[in-house]
């Protein structure tokens, strides 16, 4: 089935269905990503990893 079909099987079921709304979104402008010297430009993530019997971990990614 598409997505078509399912929404329409959800609207006659009378369930919620929310429609993403249609329409111009404006786009940021993006700017080159170019750094002169080092402290200028960061970037970090962030994430969490499956550590066995320890649990989870939580990672933290910084880049210069």
């Amino acid at each position: 089935m598409n997505k078509n079909t399912v929404q329409r099987v959800f609207q006659l079921m009378s369930w919620q269905v929310r429609k993403r709304p249609v329409g111009f979104r404006p786009r940021v402008q993006a700017l080159p990503a170019v750094a002169q010297r080092p402290d200028e430009r960061w970037a970090t993530d962030l994430c969490r990893i499956w550590c066995g019997k320890d649990g989870w971990a939580s990672l933290a990614l910084v880049i210069d």
